[in-house]
């Protein structure tokens, strides 16, 4: 149009072949009315659709009247890049003869929509300062796919693959420099494993910080200084954990990069190079490692150095020593953090500003793989509206199939009710877990609970229920808070906002999480110190071959995968016979087990119950000793080799390799040693 809309003139592109389903094209003009045209040309057998840009000059009659468009400089802009499909080309142009385009592509020939198709997508920003003769075009994403394997999808409905839309855009701020918006579907797992997409749509935005721009007034004269680095960090009582933000080049590869230290403010001294002219690293973190963690406060900056010299200093970060985080673990509960949400965003009412959601899968005494699912929010009431729910929809990809599981608290009367079920779909076909699937419940777990005074939505469920055995994967998790359980419920909150399945979980066996680590038998062989006979939890039972103590006694240490403790509830039993009591330590995540009347030559089997570890209870810990006094070689009968062995090591000093041959535990091997295995000599394990 020429006349703002009043009036439409068509134009043909020459040698457009437009794909069957391909993405929608992107124009920008600029002040002298130069345009250029990015689409994606298909090939003839359909199986590539690169990105490509046509520029258009308007042409004139000798009345002045427009009658046509000379189209010139067709460019293949991914051709540098080996980009092979295209999608979602968004433009913009600058001043007279500058324009810039954003796009997806893919090295990879074939059905682009499909499942099955195996390229990885990124990021591409195509510029020109010339009016379009000449292009150059940039992976913005090289290390971080934007999309994995799978494919785009460019059609409507609710394919997996749909996650992307083509809700992209390009703007530029008042420099010049261009920003182009779009969506991540390949995040957590997925960035080192695109084989295993994550199908997200997280906001991302690559932008534009060296060089020219597409504004001509704020071109600058290069090769120049780097600028300064965007600086972060942390510190714990290891020391300072830098990491900052590539700046502007100054049109020249950064080298390496100067950090300074100081106690005050303002009072950094240099301390460390990344590298070296001679031996560049351009890396962007750095452990400071000789940071005093009884120093209070450590100030930092940070240069970028290229070949014309250091740039000037980044802004300055204070660090302060902070707690290390707590482990995690799947065994232990809350378990894993699989997703979070900022504070303060929920439009319910208490109890509905979702948190965090961890993921564990504890050990099962009864063997039967369960999964526990804790909700964390702000403090709730003791009972929560008439048909809210608080979900974690979960999805599950096999091939070309994907489905969807989901638990909930519910509130169908005064008291919540704990669930799993099948989630439905909404009116537009998306499955994000508020919808219940009717007749797909299955009661959860009956200790699932509901914490309202510090937060917390605890569901547990056995695995089947949700479909899933040791190693079946979980591609996504999305939680959300809802009024309703039907179409048009309304969230109160979600998370991650994006309401995008996000991480994933491989389901273990349940002898993963058996919380004990190992248990040896402990003596203390006079003033040399204890040494262990070790009890294997699998396979055959260790040997305790020396003396006993009063009573027949023997001590067992049991270690275990976590912090424990004893209770009046804690208790052991010993098999044939005999007795054990139980007691914290001596570190804490260990149990001393105390056993008396043990008899010699004898298969025994020790099982610990009550153990307590926080709000668990551990029961069920099972632990085989062989007790045959004199069998220093272990081999289950006392005979000439045990005697001969312990002869052979008279007078040595007892150590970790010849403990077994004290018998008599007095910190020497001697004749009482000798004569006490002969004593022994022909009994024999059953």
């Amino acid at each position: 149009s020429m006349d703002a809309g009043l009036t439409w003139q068509e134009f043909y592109l020459p040698n457009s072949l437009p794909q069957s389903a391909g993405s929608d094209s992107s124009i920008a003009i600029d002040p002298n009315n130069k345009l250029y045209y990015f689409y994606v040309l298909s090939s003839p057998d359909g199986t590539k659709g690169t990105m490509h840009v046509q520029v258009g000059t308007r042409v004139f009659d000798g009345l002045g009247q427009l009658t046509g468009i000379n189209w010139s400089n067709d460019t293949d802009l991914g051709a540098a890049h080996g980009v092979l499909n295209s999608v979602f080309p968004e433009a913009i142009a600058g001043d007279t003869g500058r324009a810039a385009v954003g796009f997806l592509g893919t090295d990879r020939p074939g059905d682009s929509q499909s499942l099955s198709f195996p390229g990885y997508w990124y990021a591409f920003m195509s510029t020109t300062f010339d009016g379009g003769i000449t292009w150059v075009t940039t992976n913005t994403s090289p290390n971080d796919p934007v999309q994995g394997k799978g494919g785009i999808w460019n059609m409507g409905g609710s394919a997996l693959n749909r996650n992307l839309l083509d809700f992209n855009e390009i703007t530029i701020d008042d420099k010049g420099r261009p920003g182009f918006g779009y969506s991540d579907g390949c995040v957590g797992d997925c960035v080192a494993n695109p084989d295993v997409n994550s199908f997200t749509a997280h906001m991302r935005l690559a932008r534009q910080f060296g060089g020219n721009t597409l504004f001509a007034a704020f071109d600058t004269a290069e090769p120049a200084l780097p600028k300064p680095p965007c600086l972060t960090g942390t510190r714990d009582s290891g020391g300072s954990h830098l990491e900052w933000k590539v700046p502007d080049n100054g049109g020249a590869d950064i080298l390496y990069y100067k950090i300074y230290r100081g106690l005050t403010p303002g009072g950094e001294t240099f301390l460390a190079d990344t590298g070296s002219v001679g031996v560049p690293n351009a890396r962007t973190t750095y452990d400071d490692t000789t940071a005093d963690p009884n120093v209070e406060h450590y100030y930092y900056t940070v240069k970028a150095v290229n070949s014309l010299g250091a740039g000037l200093d980044s802004n300055e970060i204070d660090l302060v020593v902070q707690p290390l985080p707590p482990v995690e673990s799947l065994c232990i509960l809350p378990g894993l953090t699989k997703l979070t949400d900022p504070e303060g965003d929920s439009l319910g009412g208490a109890g509905t500003d979702l948190k965090s959601f961890h993921l564990a899968q504890p050990f099962a005494p009864d063997g039967v793989v369960k999964l526990a699912f804790t909700i964390s929010t702000d403090p709730g009431l003791p009972s929560q509206p008439l048909n809210s729910h608080w979900y974690v929809s979960m999805r599950m990809v096999s091939g070309q199939t994907t489905t969807y599981k989901a638990v909930h608290m519910i509130w169908n009367g005064p008291t919540p009710t704990f669930e799993s079920y099948t989630p439905g779909a909404s009116s537009g076909g998306v499955v994000d877990g508020r919808f219940v699937t009717a007749g797909t419940q299955v009661p959860a777990e009956p200790e699932s609970n509901y914490d309202d005074a510090n937060g917390k939505v605890f569901i547990v469920v056995k695995a089947s229920d949700l479909g899933l055995v040791p190693g079946s994967t979980i591609a996504g998790f999305v939680s959300g808070v809802a009024q309703g359980v039907v179409v048009g419920a309304a969230l109160y909150d979600q998370m991650p906002d994006s309401l995008s399945y996000t991480g994933s979980y491989t389901v273990v066996s349940n002898d993963t999480c058996f919380p004990l680590r190992s248990v040896v038998s402990r003596k203390t062989h006079g003033s040399v110190g204890a040494f262990d006979v070790n009890l294997p939890l699998a396979g055959g039972p260790g040997i305790e071959c020396r003396k006993p103590g009063a009573s027949s006694s023997h001590t067992l240490v049991y270690t275990l995968d976590r912090n424990v403790t004893v209770d009046g509830s804690t208790s052991v039993a010993v098999s044939p016979s005999g007795s054990g009591t139980a007691a914290a330590g001596p570190d804490a995540n260990q149990i001393t087990l105390n056993l008396t009347d043990i008899p010699n030559a004898q298969d025994v089997v020790v099982t610990l119950n009550g153990a307590v570890s926080g709000s668990t209870t551990l029961n069920g810990l099972v632990a085989n000793m062989d007790v045959l006094l004199g069998d220093t070689t272990a081999d289950g009968a006392v005979n000439s080799a045990d005697i001969g062995q312990t002869k052979s090591r008279s007078g040595q000093i007892v150590g970790a390799g010849n403990f077994r041959n004290d018998v008599t535990v007095d910190g020497n091997i001697n004749s009482a040693d000798i004569g006490l295995t002969k004593s022994k000599s022909g009994t024999a394990l059953p």
